[in-house]
């Protein structure tokens, strides 16, 4: 495992967004043809950045932007056609470098018409694939508004194959981004006090990433749990007090410019138990393991049942982790691949260019909660570790 500084250098370059979203956008349509697609049709706000490069502003609350805007891929062509929002439409046409960008409405109910318009002026007949997060009254108005000339399939399968790999524009938004969030975290773990609140630690923490940079806001309210609040993964800071001989598990990141980067750490209060210990010590080999098990090639059921092991072997297996044992990062804190969700039927395997969390936890009432995470970026023979920031000394050490 190692960390390769030159992405630290790319990282505070300007970022090229056009030629990122290019990249992106080449992809798609080289799978859009294996698949034998015409047109995909988005309207997530991750997919519709994704497909245009258009940034909504992180600091606007962005339940109000979900829903505004979309965008048409054709499988031949070299721009998207942008639906953008009608709030957006000035910057969107004057300040953006796609050509074909047309107002949309609050009223879902009048897209249909305004969707099949923009097809029928570029000439796009034969099979759509539509964003599966679309609302579903707008995917069935624009089906009944085409008619029966053309076929629909689901659009989620190509564009998680294409999102799971970064290009190299994209992993420096992504650096930048991780950096920011280490700014938070050391910020935290510096509040952290027998005696203080855990909101204020969040607090604080936030109040460093929005000082560190305009552009960086906290990907969300900053997780700050002691003690047995850690232990049942209450995840939101309260107004609980920070005790001694607490564990304090945060966990939180940055959303920059529409990408995530999020990882957790812990601080002890005092002197850690012989128990606090030993949860800690079988949490960190299980992700550990895991994350030096990442290649090209590997699949991500392997990961799983890696750090699962180490934790049942270790005697902890009714308090490992309930949920994934990682996920990808990317225009969404849970960006594929996902590594372990319950009940996951597709299999990921890991190529050169994803971006990968892994955190497997342990979570005992009475003792505390660990889970730490880190993020590797996977290259041509093995992986580059991204994170920096330190672990527990205290809970390390035999």
């Amino acid at each position: 495992m190692s960390a390769d500084l030159s992405w630290d250098i790319r990282g505070w370059k300007e970022i090229n967004w056009k030629k990122l979203t290019e990249l992106n956008t080449m992809k798609l349509q080289r799978l859009m043809k294996d698949h034998q697609i015409d047109a995909l049709i988005v309207q997530s706000l991750d997919n519709f950045q994704y497909i245009t490069g258009y940034r909504v502003p992180s600091n606007i609350n962005l339940m109000h932007y979900l829903h505004r805007q979309g965008a048409i891929l054709p499988a031949e062509g070299n721009q998207p056609i942008m639906l953008a929002g009608a709030a957006d439409i000035f910057d969107a046409r004057h300040f953006h470098w796609i050509e074909d960008v047309r107002s949309m409405p609050i009223q879902i109910g009048l897209w249909p018409k305004i969707v099949k318009a923009a097809l029928d002026d570029h000439g796009i007949a034969g099979r759509i694939a539509l964003d599966s997060r679309m609302q579903h009254g707008l995917a069935e108005g624009i089906k009944r508004e085409m008619g029966a000339g053309h076929s629909f399939v689901d659009g989620s399968e190509i564009l998680e194959t294409a999102r799971a790999v970064k290009n190299d524009e994209e992993v420096k938004v992504y650096m930048r981004a991780l950096a920011l969030a280490e700014v938070q975290m050391r910020a935290a773990r510096d509040a952290v006090k027998e005696g203080v609140s855990e909101n204020h630690v969040a607090a604080t923490a936030e109040y460093a990433l929005r000082m560190a940079d305009p552009e960086a806001f906290p990907a969300w309210s900053l997780f700050v749990m002691s003690g047995d609040r850690a232990a049942y993964l209450e995840r939101s800071p309260s107004s609980k007090i920070i005790r001694r001989g607490e564990i304090v598990m945060i966990d939180g990141g940055c959303h920059y410019n529409g990408y995530y980067s999020e990882f957790s750490r812990h601080v002890m209060v005092g002197e850690p138990s012989a128990e606090q210990k030993r949860i800690y010590a079988v949490a960190f080999e299980a992700e550990q393991k895991a994350l030096e098990a990442i290649k090209p090639g590997v699949k991500a059921s392997t990961i799983d049942k890696l750090a699962r092991g180490v934790i049942k072997d270790a005697g902890y297996e009714k308090f490992q982790h309930p949920h994934i044992t990682g996920h990808g990062h990317g225009l969404e804190i849970h960006d594929p691949p996902l590594i372990g969700d319950p009940g996951q039927v597709k299999e990921w395997v890991f190529e050169k260019g994803m971006i990968v969390a892994v955190e497997p936890g342990v979570f005992k009432p009475g003792v505390g909660g660990v889970r730490e995470e880190d993020i590797v970026l996977v290259t041509e023979s093995g992986h580059d570790l991204l994170t920096r920031a330190e672990y527990e000394n205290k809970l390390l050490s035999k």
